[in-house]
Order: C-alpha cells, then structure tokens, then sequence
C-alpha cells in the first residue's frame, strides 16, 4: 500500500509524481451536468468538479477533500475540465467562490493561477480563447 501511496501523492519533494486520472460521467436522462470525478490511492473520491452546460458557457463547482488539498488533486481536475471545455466550444466558464472551511484564501490562489477574475461578489470568470472558426 505504501507504494501506491508514493506512487499517486504528490509531495513538496517530488512533485512530479503522477495522480490519478479523471473521470468523466456523461450526464444522464436529458441531463446536461457533467461529473469528473478523481480518486485518491485506496480509490475513495477526494474530489469532483461538476459543470452545467449553458450554450457556450460551461457554469461549474469544485470540491478536493481537506486532507487531499494541495497535492495537485484540484489542479488535475481543472485541466481535465477545461481540455473538455474547449472541446466543446466553451468560451467561459463561470462559478462562485464558496468560504468552506478556512480555504478560502488557498481557493483564491488557485482561481487566479489559473487565470480567473474574481469579482467583488466573488463569481468567478473565466475567458477562453474562441475556438477556430473552420
């Protein structure tokens, strides 16, 4: 077990060390929110982002565990998300910036690595580039 720990945890030493993939869930019975859904080693979810689909703009919320933050979980889930965002000719994504637990100031770090606006009632707003017109 110790090594599937070394193997999909992330630490300050090696931060290189792979995670976990994402899934996505498709949406079900005319539904039009996605799931992805990521694992920790003894593959209990530790995190999920969910996204609704509104024509072009995809309005989601992220979730990594308090003992799963910071070890790249939620960096992995919004690479995943946004690769499928511009797949799908997403031009914003929009969500809202929830205090939960003291996290809040990590949470507001990581938006604006990723290049979020956050506004004064804390939405959060992200611009992708146009997909190429063909």
């Amino acid at each position: 077990m110790e090594f599937l720990e070394e193997l999909f945890h992330k630490t300050k030493k090696d931060k290189n060390r792979p995670l976990p993939e994402v899934d996505l869930l498709e949406p079900e019975d005319g539904s039009n929110i996605y799931r992805f859904l990521i694992s920790g080693t003894t593959g209990e979810r530790t995190g999920y982002l969910l996204s609704e689909l509104d024509g072009n703009v995809a309005h989601f919320s992220i979730y990594v565990d308090k003992q799963s933050a910071g070890k790249g979980y939620g960096r992995k889930l919004w690479k995943r998300f946004k690769s499928w965002a511009e797949d799908n000719g997403v031009i914003q994504i929009r969500g809202h910036l929830v205090p939960d637990d003291g996290r809040e100031n990590d949470a507001r770090k990581f938006y604006h690595r990723i290049g979020a606006i956050i506004t004064k009632d804390n939405q959060i707003i992200i611009n992708l580039e146009k997909p190429a017109q063909t």
